[in-house]
């Protein structure tokens, strides 16, 4: 069951709620808190589609670059508004660049979300070259970081779900992806696969 991850939102990811509703495939987006007040429809409407919808800083800072008291702030304006939006307290966070200290793992209250792979689709790649690495890397448990910024990024998933799920996959959110074996999902775990009947993989 791999699980895909998006960066939200950007221009692209209305055109990306549209096929992942043709195809009833679940995502989860980890949103930039100052995007999220600029498009709160567009996150009203992920929520309300079934998607799980994540924090991502409210300003994209790199965690270990501040303090404890400045990430709580961004990470908590970005809790909020994300409630306001959605009528729904949300607790995992994907850090910026997956950067995090040991120290605020601990300290910081909230559910970890790293991935398996990335597509470096942030670097310009063109679809084919998305839609390759996906095929090729995605496996049972995954977590998979995209970008739906990305037009590029769209089109290569879009191309690829229908042909994964032809494979047997199933696309589900994070949340539903941890507790797949029954397992109580950990605060200041940085998650990065659930295997099939294997605890679910962090460090």
């Amino acid at each position: 069951k791999p699980l895909a991850v998006y960066d939200g939102s950007g221009n692209y990811t209305e055109e990306l709620l549209d096929g992942l509703k043709m195809y009833n495939a679940k995502a989860s987006f980890f949103v930039i808190g100052e995007k999220a007040e600029k498009n709160p429809d567009i996150v009203r409407r992920a929520s309300s589609e079934g998607h799980l919808i994540g924090n991502h800083t409210y300003d994209h800072i790199r965690l270990p670059l501040h303090s404890i008291e400045d990430c709580e702030e961004s990470i908590g304006k970005t809790f909020n508004i994300i409630e306001n939006i959605t009528g729904e307290r949300s607790m995992y966070l994907r850090a910026p660049f997956g950067d995090v200290s040991f120290y605020q793992l601990k300290k910081l209250d909230v559910v970890f979300i790293s991935w398996t792979f990335s597509t470096y689709d942030w670097k310009d790649k063109d679809a084919d070259y998305i839609y390759e690495r996906i095929m090729k890397k995605a496996s049972d448990g995954d977590i998979i970081l995209l970008h739906d910024t990305k037009k590029a990024t769209v089109e290569a998933v879009l191309k690829a779900i229908p042909e994964l799920q032809r494979q047997g996959y199933e696309f589900v959110r994070v949340d539903e992806l941890l507790a797949r074996n029954g397992e109580k999902i950990k605060m200041g775990t940085p998650y990065r696969w659930c295997k099939h009947e294997r605890s679910a993989f962090s460090f």
